[in-house]
């Protein structure tokens, strides 16, 4: 084992609130099918592992409305021992609410812990075996190789996953390692709990974070991980606000702590500067679909909690109670909606297809609940959010459905391929090695870009001006063109990440063109006055004479890496 370096690098933790319904999106980012992902190699993802808590979003929105019943239901008993059963009765109608103290932030926390790259790096020596590779980007947009040593990184996922379990056992509800991006890091959700008894109220479980001593004090948490991890060669971070508390006591200026730059938030500033750039990604628009549905919920509950302020001033007791029923109904529809998302995605709920005896809907999946009880447990969840779900079912429904057409067209050309091989040899004609190669499926892995006479590949970093520039030089009939043999290039290098990332980055960019100057790439019909670029509207009015249509591509832009 390659010997681990000296306490000279920092461990890093890091926590950020968090309310439940940011849980689907980070479950998405988790599954890579939504966020920023151009900064996730996909070709790695295979190497990244839950270590805790797989359906997390649904497991805590269960937990989260339990909660919310445990609590009404304590305090309308309590109120009732008391008989006060007006109370009992206003509480009651009240319905659910949130088991924690309204703020700016949420009572959820979201945890990171890495270290910098430097320290997992390999020596230079080191066998390739004992060798992971990463990819990052420089500050100049170019992509870096690293070279990380095993050995440390499997002693830091030790450590790590011991870490949670001494100081978090209780709490963590979702934990996973990931190892596509440019360092390895530990990323997880905690939901500190804790009960609270009173005459008036019962027992009340809440989610409280500073009853835990490390979310309570962030210092201290650097405190024990520092000591934690230097076992394995890390140390505490810097202990900024303590020289600041000492300066300002010293009534000197006080230092500014320095605010390090996320990967994440350079890349966005990056990206900005990127034309062209879409993100047409079919789990994103779901994505967005459902925070602006939390959205809304969240003005409900505000104009209900206006609402309850001003009648109670007025004295009106029952337009309180309505609007708390409101508000009870704005909750329930947001834990029916962030549960169902999650058992659609995970296969326990699927789309059902309107036929001449059933109705459009959802219907049980291949991983739906085995016990009946459970079955009806997720009925009444989803029910307040059922006729939302049934479009993002259904959205998920024709992915998968045009994916299973894919897979059976390239079965298709197979078969006709080793039907004109089988034709050719019995004809004594020479045998053709690539149409060989497609009837046995092994062609994958050996394409180049010139194998594909007519097609455009971009490679990571070029010149965007100059890439604008070449597009706009191409006629409409030669763009259409370039775009059929640039997408069946997409569609058979599918097994080189590379080669298959370069031609799908200059389809993007050719529907890009196309969209510029109002070409439909489908029909071939040129239409200057639908243009999103006025300016590029009328560099070209060619048409085919005799138009083909072109089936455009719809798949997700991930960045790979061969």
């Amino acid at each position: 084992m390659e010997k681990i370096m000296s306490n000279k690098h920092p461990i890093v933790l890091r926590f950020k609130s968090m309310f439940p319904g940011s849980m689907a999106k980070m479950m998405m980012h988790a599954k890579r099918r939504g966020g920023p992902l151009d900064h996730v190699e996909m070709a790695f993802a295979h190497r990244n592992r839950i270590l805790h808590g797989e359906n997390f979003v649904a497991e805590v929105g269960v937990e989260i409305l339990e909660m919310k019943k445990q609590n009404r239901d304590a305090e309308v008993s309590a109120l009732n021992a008391q008989n006060r059963r007006g109370k009992a009765k206003e509480r009651q109608e009240l319905g659910l609410i949130d088991p924690w103290k309204s703020s700016d932030n949420g009572p959820l926390r979201e945890v990171v812990l890495t270290a910098d790259t430097d320290y997992f790096r390999a020596a230079a020596d080191a066998p390739e075996d004992k060798v992971m590779i990463t990819y990052g980007i420089t500050e100049h947009g170019e992509t870096v190789q690293h070279r990380l040593c095993k050995d440390k990184v499997a002693a830091f996922e030790k450590r790590g996953r011991e870490f949670f379990e001494k100081f978090f056992p209780d709490a963590l509800r979702h934990l996973r390692l990931d190892l596509d991006e440019e360092t390895p890091h530990f990323h997880g959700l905690l939901l500190q709990r804790t009960a609270k008894t009173s005459g008036r109220r019962g027992e009340q479980h809440l989610i409280q974070p500073t009853s835990h001593p490390l979310l309570k004090n962030y210092e201290h948490a650097q405190d024990e991980a520092g000591l934690f991890f230097s076992t394995i060669g890390l140390r505490r971070g810097e202990e900024h606000a303590k020289r600041q508390r000492a300066a300002k006591d010293a009534t000197t200026s006080v230092p500014t702590a320095p605010r390090n730059t996320s990967p994440n938030e350079y890349r966005k500033s990056w990206q900005k500067s990127m034309d062209g750039r879409q993100q047409a990604i079919a789990a994103q628009e779901a994505e967005t679909k459902l925070q602006r549905i939390l959205a809304a919920r969240d003005r409900t509950r505000a104009q209900s909690e206006a609402s309850m302020a001003s009648e109670k001033n007025r004295g009106a007791d029952e337009r309180i109670s309505e609007a708390g029923i409101a508000k009870a109904s704005a909750e329930a529809f947001f834990s029916a909606l962030t549960v169902g998302v999650n058992a659609i995605e995970t296969r326990q709920i699927d789309y059902q297809e309107k036929t001449e005896t059933k109705k459009e809907g959802l219907k049980y999946g291949p991983k739906a609940p085995k016990k009946k009880s459970d079955r009806k447990k997720l009925e009444d969840i989803i029910r307040p959010a059922y006729k939302k779900l049934i479009n993002f079912a259904r959205s998920l429904f024709q992915n998968r459905q045009r994916e299973k057409r894919m897979e059976l067209a390239a079965a298709e050309n197979a078969r006709r391929a080793a039907v004109l091989a089988k034709v050719r040899e019995d004809k004594g004609q020479e045998r053709i090695v690539w149409l060989d190669e497609i009837a046995m499926g092994t062609a994958h892995g050996k394409y180049e870009e010139a194998s594909f006479p007519g097609a455009w590949a971009i490679r990571q970093g070029q010149d965007v001006v100059a890439i604008q520039a070449r597009t706009d030089a191409l006629t409409n009939v030669a763009l259409r063109s370039c775009y059929r043999a640039t997408s069946d290039a997409v569609r058979l290098c599918d097994r080189q990440p590379t080669l298959r990332a370069n031609f799908d980055r200059a389809a993007q960019v050719l529907e890009y063109g196309a969209m510029q100057r109002g070409l439909d790439l489908g029909t071939g019909k040129h239409d200057p006055d639908g243009a999103s670029d006025p300016a590029r509207a009328r560099l070209h009015v060619d048409v085919d004479p005799e138009p083909i249509h072109i089936r455009v591509l719809n798949r997700q832009r991930y960045r790979v890496r061969g």
